[in-house]
């Protein structure tokens, strides 16, 4: 969401694209868990999944690559461990989508 700014991993401005980008998602994941009223002119009555709520969570990696990497082994260790990690009793609820 942020353009880089001065050293290894700053931050600078609001990338206007990183903004939209997350204000368009924002609104899909909105849109999905309505659970009534109108969403687009067309008439919802119930969630687009019943019993399931879509959530959203930013990394902001501003620019840098190397932030962008260490996020994505954060979310999925079998990145930086290997698939010997992978388990059948693992929770694998969790999906991402990424831009």
């Amino acid at each position: 969401m942020h353009q880089p700014g001065q050293g290894i991993f700053g931050c600078g401005a609001p990338s206007t694209e990183g903004v939209q980008y997350f204000e368009a998602m924002r609104w899909a994941i909105n849109a999905l868990n309505q659970k009534s009223g109108e969403v687009a002119g067309v008439s919802v009555s119930d969630s687009f999944i019943p019993g399931v709520k879509i959530g959203l969570h930013v990394y902001d990696s501003c620019g840098h690559k190397e932030l962008a990497m260490r996020y994505m082994t954060e979310l999925f260790p079998i990145m930086k461990s290997g698939s010997s990690e992978c388990s059948d009793l693992k929770d694998n609820s969790s999906s991402v989508i990424g831009t």
